[in-house]
């Protein structure tokens, strides 16, 4: 699956790719990642937030910048065992033996939330602004005046 609208893609590219299955989707992530065995992409943040919906993330490294491998140094960093590097020349045969190891795949599962942690983090920041404007402006006279 294809998490995009089919304008933001190149036929051609897409017609090389007719081994494997490719459905366009725009819908929510949530959902996508509910009925996916694991994510495959090049960067982003759709990408982290599978990972952290414990979506095993196979990152396919390219020549592009957003994908070579200083950036993939970047998110092997940032993602620990939650993402395995795809690296170039042989990536078909990289993810067929991921998507074939299942202790593998077991384990990175677990390792995106674990990186990531608990949802429920925006509510918390929000009610941490809240009380720091609550106690800042609102019990301050003196910073209400300005």
């Amino acid at each position: 699956v294809i998490y995009a609208n089919k304008k933001d893609f190149d036929s051609a590219l897409i017609s090389q790719s007719a081994a494997l299955p490719v459905i366009f989707s725009s819908q929510n992530l949530g959902t996508l990642a509910a009925k996916a065995k694991i994510a495959v992409g090049m960067s982003g943040t759709g990408c982290e937030q599978m990972a952290a919906l414990g979506k095993p993330l196979a990152l396919i490294q390219t020549a592009y910048p957003a994908s070579n491998s200083t950036r993939m140094k970047h998110y092997q960093k940032v993602l620990g065992e939650a993402c395995q590097i795809l690296k170039p020349p042989a990536q078909a045969q990289q993810l067929k033996s991921l998507l074939s190891d299942t202790a593998q795949l077991e384990k990175m599962s677990a390792a995106g939330p674990n990186r990531f942690g608990k949802p429920g983090a925006n509510q918390k920041i929000a009610e941490i602004i809240w009380k720091q404007i609550h106690e800042t402006i609102l019990l301050n006279p003196e910073v209400r005046k300005n």
